[in-house]
């Protein structure tokens, strides 16, 4: 196709060729790296300003300075050098500027015979005001020709809420060092234990052209173990594949009466949603049916996209993208989007409109995204949702075009090394690390790696295993599975949306690839509307990758009805059954904090549900400390925690947040609470314990024991001692307004008849006070029980009332209570050694180890 391969290729050069002379320094490829000689600079600013300096070198009387003069990641690049495939080693001696304080970033970058970017290897970071050695493996990779070292000094600072913010930051550096592994070990710089010199390389050839078309998720012939177009026609007409394509086709056919969807200034999430899904759908209904109306409508909705009186340039979220980044979050929806439609629409495009086509994606979405790669922002490295969202997506777009674009290799290599950094943030037990409505994200990447695995299979002499099989993804899954309450609902924790649904098309694909039963009756039995998941529901997906010869197995006797996950947020929950629809009692927690940009104050939060009723909440809201959010959603105050003196929790942001190549770097450990006990059972409940000392200031201990007892009872015990005495709060924030009775008593009403028996209590450490509120931003409901002294123990006890149940009332003093429950009686005592709660007729009975606070040990004052 005529798309002036020339001009695309010079489009795409990202940096010039220098030649330099090698060191005779142990093999040093680096010319004049004491910087001690007079010859001209061998260093370029990028947006900074790069000069030698006398200022406290580390050895000679020369150093090298770097001063940013932007606030887009200003960068020193050493003149590139000629290398070859391999591992090398590298090293310098940074320090940060003191008068601009901050944190120095080290990496190699690489370019290909055309001057092509082709991405970098990360070395290190430094945050210290004195000399400090960064020094480590660099991986040159193929098609490389030249390797330029680069410095990145950034400000500590960085604004999340809509711009990068103040990254200005200035550094030194001294004593350089680049060779090959090899010649760095003979020469002593590094030595074999730390850097073994086994080599490499990604076996795909991902600069070989795909050898038909489509080839992404639908093969034109019959590839093993992948799904053919003929196999797909022949799908549509039975079982649960005609019901999604009847879904589909039913919004297809409502698409060609309806105008393409266009932006405006404003390219926010739902209205890429909207053009991204009619692009797709109208795609494949053409694959099937043949229909060119369908290819009609799906290039007329990818080609308004081009337009810049009807969408943004570079598809900007105005405001939410700041303006000096290139590529942002719709870059990738839309990308990805088109991408996907292309390789589908393929067959029935003519020349000009694939050149269009080509054309339209590399100005709005490919270059930008290049320019957002070599200016190193932190939007395409943070390993959160940004990466499969812009990253995974973009790549996913390089695999669409193939040969038709000259940048499609860097596209789908840099996915490849950056998605499988973006893996290793999830835990052993497929824990996510932001809050649970962003974990959808993994949507993106279960695109991606199913796109990948079409994408080497049908290239030729390749073959590899589904990695949708492998950990994280199945893991993930099961997390969700505990995340997700009767009927299809979320557990709203931090920042999340008021989407009334889960929303899973990226559960088939996963229970395929590891013909997991349980996983396909999750999908089968959380499926909803568009309209209640804010369109996101992805019925493409669903009809591609569900497997109809996989039977769903139902997880009661499968998968435990409690469980607490250690890693990253540290969800909690625990169930009385795993009826999908309305078990009598949900009780649900976590013990760690969400990603800095989308936690909330909320550490040991704890909600109910019964019978599918929310009961005891999470407020609902997008609140991260933006400005403009409401401090109601984001304080402690506003969840169902212990609050000291009206403080928040710890503010734990980190200096630098980890990204490819680069780990989160604080200034101290990441702050969070600990386990002291968990158990579960599925005949009596469930009991977890959580330490939260570390996250509150003035504070000697603060502990939350959590006990579900089958069905319909549970009861929280909060203990605290302060460092001096001052004012405790608890609230329990409930979806009603409901007025607590002197004695401590309240009853929540669910919306469908459900009912929540309550009552806040005081164990031997005074008098609490009772009283409703109602938040002023947010307008949350809570009822709130306080005292003041240095030291707490409340015991809060609810029981569930199912609809047409009558309710009784938590009955008793001090340190027993007792309640006729639906599931029979109920008695609850605590001493100074334990908590037991325990149903009358002996089956089901609890009892915890516990401590108090005691007078014994006094806090300073």
């Amino acid at each position: 196709m005529a798309l002036h391969l020339e001009s695309r290729l010079a489009l795409l050069s990202l940096f010039l060729h220098f030649s330099t002379a090698a060191s005779a320094s142990a093999g040093n490829l680096l010319g004049n790296p004491g910087l001690e000689l007079s010859n001209p600079l061998q260093w370029q600013g990028s947006s900074a300003v790069v000069e030698c300096v006398t200022t406290r070198p580390h050895s000679g009387k020369s150093c090298l300075y770097v001063r940013d003069a932007s606030d887009s990641h200003g960068q020193g690049n050493s003149f590139p050098v000629e290398v070859q495939p391999g591992h090398y080693y590298a090293e310098a001696w940074l320090r940060v500027d003191p008068k601009s304080p901050g944190i120095i970033t080290f990496d190699v970058q690489f370019s290909d015979r055309d001057g092509s970017y082709l991405g970098s290897s990360w070395l290190g970071v430094a945050d210290s005001t004195e000399w400090t050695l960064v020094r480590g493996r660099v991986t040159v990779p193929e098609r490389a020709v030249t390797a330029s070292l680069r410095l990145l000094p950034t400000g500590r600072t960085r604004d999340f809420s809509g711009n990068v913010g103040p990254l200005h930051g200035n550094c030194f550096a001294d004593d350089f060092y680049f060779a090959p592994l090899r010649e760095a070990i003979q020469g002593g710089r590094a030595r074999p234990s730390e850097f073994p010199v086994e080599t490499s390389f990604n076996p795909v050839d991902y600069a070989s052209a795909a050898p038909m078309r489509p080839h992404l998720w639908i093969t034109a012939r019959k590839v093993e173990g992948l799904l053919s177009v003929a196999e797909l026609r022949e799908s549509v007409t039975t079982g649960h594949r005609k019901v999604l394509w009847q879904a589909l086709k039913q919004r297809a056919d409502a698409d060609l009466l309806a105008p393409p969807i266009v932006a405006g200034t404003d390219a926010n999430y739902i209205v890429c949603n909207n053009a991204v899904q009619r692009m797709r759908r109208t795609a494949l209904a053409f694959l099937i049916t043949g229909d060119s109306r369908y290819k009609k409508a799906a290039v007329e909705q990818i080609e308004i996209t081009f337009d810049s009186t009807q969408w943004p340039e570079f598809w900007r979220d105005d405001p939410g993208q700041p303006k000096n980044l290139p590529a942002g979050l719709r870059v990738g929806q839309l990308c990805a989007g088109i991408g996907i439609a292309y390789d589908w629409l393929y067959t029935g495009l003519t020349p000009q409109e694939r050149n269009r086509i080509v054309t339209g994606l590399d100005r709005q979405g490919i270059q930008p995204f290049i320019q957002t790669v070599k200016q190193g922002n932190w939007q395409v490295n943070v390993l959160d949702n940004f990466m499969p969202a812009i990253v995974g997506s973009v790549g996913l777009a390089g695999m669409s075009l193939a040969e038709d674009h000259p940048a499609s290799a860097f596209l789908v290599q840099t996915a490849c090394q950056r998605m499988k950094a973006y893996l290793s943030v999830f835990g052993p037990e497929g824990e996510w690390n932001e809050s649970v409505g962003y974990a959808d994200s993994m949507y993106n990447a279960v695109r991606f790696y199913s796109a990948l695995r079409y994408w080497t299979t049908t290239r030729p002499d390749v073959t590899n295993q589904n990695p949708l099989a492998a950990h994280p993804f199945p893991q993930f899954c099961r997390w969700k599975m505990y995340m997700t309450l009767p009927h299809g609902r979320e557990a709203k924790f931090g920042n999340c949306s008021t989407q009334e649904k889960v929303n899973l098309p990226f559960v088939p694909a996963i229970a395929t690839a590891a013909h997991d039963g349980v996983l396909q009756w999750f999908y089968l039995n959380h499926r909803f509307q568009p309209e209640q998941t804010f369109n996101a529901r992805d019925y493409v997906t669903e009809l591609l990758t569900y497997d109809p010869a996989l039977e769903p197995k139902h997880p009661e006797g499968r998968l435990p009805h409690g469980h607490a996950f250690a890693a990253n947020t540290m969800c909690v929950s625990s169930r009385t059954t795993w009826d999908p629809v309305a078990t009598p009692c949900v009780v649900y927690g976590k013990g760690g904090a969400a990603y800095e940009i989308h936690g909330h104050h909320d550490i040991g939060q704890v909600c109910i549900d019964g019978y599918g009723d929310p009961l005891i909440v999470d407020q609902v809201g997008y609140d991260g400390g933006y400005d403009g959010g409401s401090n109601d959603v984001y304080s402690a105050a506003g969840h169902n925690v212990l609050v000291f003196n009206g403080k928040d929790m710890i503010r734990d942001r980190p200096i630098s947040r980890a990204c490819f190549h680069q780990p989160e770097v604080r200034n101290w450990p990441a702050l969070r609470s600990h386990w002291v006990a968990r158990e579960f059972d599925d005949r009596r409940g469930g009991y977890w314990i959580l330490d939260t000392t570390d996250v509150y200031e003035d504070v000697e201990q603060v502990r939350r024991t959590v006990v579900h007892l089958n069905p319909d009872v549970v009861v929280v015990l909060d203990t605290a001692m302060l460092s001096k005495p001052g004012n405790i709060s608890l609230r329990w924030h409930t979806v009603d307004k409901c007025h607590p009775h002197a004695d401590g008593s309240f009853l929540v009403r669910g919306r469908k008849n459900t009912q929540l028996v309550s009552r806040v209590v005081p164990i031997d450490t005074g008098r609490l006070a009772l009283n409703r509120g109602e938040h002023a931003e947010s307008t949350g409901n809570y009822v709130e029980a306080s005292l003041r002294g240095h030291r707490c123990a409340i015991l809060s006890l609810f029981c569930v009332i199912g609809p047409g149940q009558k309710p009784d009332v938590w009955r008793g003093s001090g340190s027993k209570w007792s309640i006729q429950a639906p599931g029979g009686t109920v008695d609850v005592s605590i001493s100074d050694k334990e908590l037991q709660v325990t149903r009358r007729d002996g089956n089901h009975r609890w009892q915890i180890p516990c401590s108090f606070p005691s007078d014994e040990v006094h806090p300073s004052e």
